[in-house]
């Protein structure tokens, strides 16, 4: 038998395992009963709208802010130090996404 700790959520409280079980039942959903599949299958397309819905927003404002940053770091003392505190690790990653969904023009 599974021992539990007491500061430990059980198996089925953690996150990898209700996406995997969500996961067979949508593919065992699709098999056994394509029609109904496909008469909620509105539900997809609303949760991918929804995501451009926050990803858009989210690139927008990396490309406003970066140059406001760059000039930031013309004024400030040492930029060579502003530079290494990793603004870079948030904005090229958003660009990279944005460009590979064509997100930007």
């Amino acid at each position: 038998m599974i021992e539990i700790k007491p500061n430990e959520k059980a198996w089925y409280f953690k996150l990898h395992w209700q996406v995997l079980i969500a996961l067979l039942a949508g593919v065992a959903m699709g098999w056994i009963l394509p029609a109904a599949a496909q008469a909620i299958g509105f539900l997809g397309d609303l949760f991918l709208r929804l995501l451009k819905m926050i990803i858009i927003p989210l690139v927008f404002t990396s490309l406003v802010s970066s140059p406001a940053h760059v000039g930031a770091r013309r004024r400030s003392e040492n930029p060579g130090q502003e530079a290494e505190k990793g603004d870079n690790k948030y904005h090229l990653p958003t660009r990279l996404l944005g460009l590979r969904y064509k997100l930007i023009a």
